[in-house]
């Protein structure tokens, strides 16, 4: 998250009520969540700042801390965070219309929020963006630019684009078909926990 974007415009005061806030969050007692929630909507209706305007969506899409479950305001909330550049609001609310979230489905505006996301080297962005080369959905087909992009993530630590950048070596769609890279980045996957990339190791380690 870059600090001038998230914080910007938050005075002394109120920056201190948002890092109480999410002191009291990280509390992970259910006590301290609705005056946590409380916080963060009166510094994001105060403030204008991009971080508490985030986490207010969050607490909507999720109906905590006492706040109504409301994926219509949280998308409300996500889109004023990303509109001023906050990488993680940007990839929230491209996947909120990619899946259809609080709007209708638009993956031509979940590509948008997706590139700007991408654009600023955030992984989950980058793999998205990706993802959606592959499959023709929001953007025209295409599996080098999906490549390139699920590389970028991938190389941002991304277990899921790793996965599927393997794919695309152990299918050669998008690059020249490369078992050998294919298993070390299924092993990058795999090496991260979870069980991505492990149940494809053997077989492709088998093919070598």
């Amino acid at each position: 998250m870059d600090a001038d974007v998230a914080l910007a415009g938050i005075d002394g005061p109120t920056l201190l009520m948002f890092y109480r806030a999410v002191q009291l969050i990280q509390s992970g007692r259910v006590q301290d969540q609705e005056e946590a929630a409380a916080l963060i909507r009166e510094v994001a209706e105060r403030s204008g700042a991009a971080a508490p305007q985030h986490e207010l969506g969050n607490l909507y899409m999720f109906g905590t801390g006492g706040v109504p479950k409301s994926s219509v305001l949280a998308v409300l909330w996500f889109t004023k965070a990303a509109t001023q550049g906050l990488v993680e609001a940007q990839y929230t609310l491209g996947k909120c219309y990619e899946i259809g979230q609080g709007v209708v489905i638009n993956t031509a505006t979940a590509a948008e929020w997706y590139s700007k996301g991408a654009e600023q080297d955030h992984g989950p962005s980058q793999r998205q963006l990706g993802m959606l080369y592959k499959r023709g959905l929001g953007v025209p087909q295409n599996y080098t630019l999906a490549v390139q992009w699920l590389t970028k993530a991938a190389n941002n630590g991304d277990a899921y684009a790793q996965h599927n950048l393997a794919g695309c070596f152990w299918t050669g769609q998008g690059v020249a078909q490369n078992l050998a890279a294919a298993a070390e980045v299924y092993k990058a996957a795999a090496d991260q926990g979870g069980g991505v990339g492990r149940c494809k190791l053997n077989p492709v380690l088998k093919v070598r």
